[in-house]
């Protein structure tokens, strides 16, 4: 893919004056496309050393892309993380987390923090040109990319859909079976073989975490302990069966001779 160098330069003569204020084509495309963008909140472009813009998808990228470059990809070409609803189960918890950074992707404490997107009907279509950006450029990291597959892992059904709306990590303007599946489709048939995870850390840390005795106390406390009168149920049968062995015992053993 072709770089076009000094854009800002080049394009001069579409900045325009408003009150005398000279605004920065830069502000001026983030406005044009901010009903466009992923983000809750409005985008910001962040400049990085060594990178120079070179066209207006490089720029919508670019807002989106970490603050953070402590991350460090590792070449996978499968990714193994359980779908919400099951790591839920399995005591993993999750909250929304800083809007204005969206990649921004951490677990602290058994709580995974996934800041809140917004998918609307042009989320797709956005979604796929950038990912296509990254696969065409040689220079780019997939970190678009990692994160259409960790959403992806996560979004198994329409109960996983549910549930990440509810958390408030998707504000979505589809319907939830529409963007189920848009998760499900979006990077069929584009991951390369040199594909570089982003979220290998945490997702490693997720798996590692996911304890079954926290499963089972899980199960136990939603079919069991799910109401009150079932703990009462429960506490009633404890003590029932507490009187009965007693009561086996005194009846099994000899009485005492004085």
């Amino acid at each position: 893919m072709a770089r076009v160098g000094g854009w800002r330069e080049r394009l001069s003569v579409l900045t325009v004056s408003v009150g005398g204020l000279e605004r920065d084509l830069v502000k001026l495309v983030l406005k044009f496309f901010k009903t466009m963008m992923l983000m809750t909140v409005p985008a910001k472009y962040r400049p990085r050393e060594g990178h120079e813009i070179g066209h207006i998808l490089d720029l919508i990228r670019s807002c989106l892309l970490p603050s953070s470059s402590d991350i460090e990809p590792q070449r996978s070409s499968m990714v193994k993380l359980r779908p919400m609803t099951d790591l839920l189960v399995n005591g993993i918890n999750f909250k929304s987390g800083n809007p204005d950074d969206i990649l921004n992707i951490k677990l602290n404490k058994g709580v995974v923090e996934i800041p809140p997107i917004k998918i609307q009907r042009n989320s797709e279509s956005l979604l796929r040109n950038l990912i296509a950006y990254e696969q065409c450029d040689g220079h780019c990291t997939h970190q678009l990319t990692s994160y259409a597959v960790f959403l992806d892992c996560l979004i198994n059904t329409k109960t996983d859909a549910a549930v990440i709306i509810g958390e408030g990590i998707v504000v979505p303007e589809l319907r939830t079976d529409d963007m189920y599946l848009l998760f499900n489709r979006l990077y069929n048939d584009t991951i390369p073989n040199n594909f570089q995870y982003s979220y290998s850390e945490v997702t490693d840390r997720i798996n590692k975490y996911c304890n079954p005795w926290k499963r089972y106390l899980n199960v136990l406390s939603r079919d069991y302990f799910g109401n009150p009168w079932a703990v009462i149920a429960f506490v009633n049968g404890i003590v029932t069966l507490l009187l009965a062995m007693l009561q086996l015992y005194f009846g099994l053993s000899p009485p005492v001779r004085k």
